[in-house]
């Protein structure tokens, strides 16, 4: 009611926008790497969200991200995680962001958010590393015009698993343009820059994606 929403149960937490948008609302046949990397996936918690004309944010309290499908004594709970965003809508209609992509005759939209994730693994669960902590932090902006569309994403991620603290961070930038009524070209740059005590062969890993999408209806 007024714009507010209430849940419980199982959901993806409001994190990594590309993530949160439905698989088949994407540009591309998949998710980015770097969304790979960062996801969310699912866990099981409370949330409350409330949209107002230009303003929106979410609250969510739950088990830790990638959880999906754990009971209370699986090593990937967290003791409690909180979860928080925030998007601001310039332009346009709430609707037009349920998808990246944004077709010839479009009204023009623009939004701008950002979230904050934090968790710690407690000592519920035996298995559980009591010093395991994630602190997650992710800017985002999304454009639509008449035919073509931009989307960009930067994601920090503080990982402690054990003893060792990893500090990590990715980004993704993607566009996507119509050259006929229902003929659409787009590409994308996504990469992973971790840290360097992860000890990969090479710190920074780099995709580019490029395609076309052919719109029968």
């Amino acid at each position: 009611e007024e714009g507010w929403t209430m849940g419980f149960g199982q959901a993806k937490l409001p994190i990594l926008r590309e993530e949160s948008t439905s698989s088949k609302y994407q540009l591309a046949m998949e998710r980015s790497n770097m969304n790979a990397f960062f996801t969310q996936g699912y866990s099981q918690g409370v949330w409350v969200h409330n949209r107002q004309d230009e303003w929106e944010w979410y609250a969510a309290f739950s088990d830790g991200i990638r959880t999906a499908n754990t009971d209370i004594l699986s090593a990937a709970e967290a003791d409690y995680a909180l979860t928080g965003r925030v998007n601001w809508k310039w332009a346009g209609d709430w609707k037009q962001f349920k998808d990246f992509t944004s077709p010839q005759g479009s009204e023009y939209a623009g939004q701008l958010g950002g979230a904050v994730h934090g968790q710690s693994g407690g000592s519920t669960a035996p298995e559980t590393d009591p010093n395991s902590e994630v602190f997650l932090v992710t800017v985002d902006a999304q454009a639509e015009f008449d035919g073509w569309n931009l989307y960009g994403a930067f994601v920090w991620a503080q990982n402690k698993p054990t003893t060792t603290r990893f500090n990590d961070m990715g980004a993704v930038v993607q566009g996507g343009v119509y050259v006929t009524e229902t003929d659409e070209l787009f590409a994308r740059w996504d990469a992973i820059f971790a840290d360097s005590d992860r000890g990969w062969p090479d710190d920074s890993v780099n995709a580019l994606t490029f395609g076309w999408n052919h719109y029968f209806i």
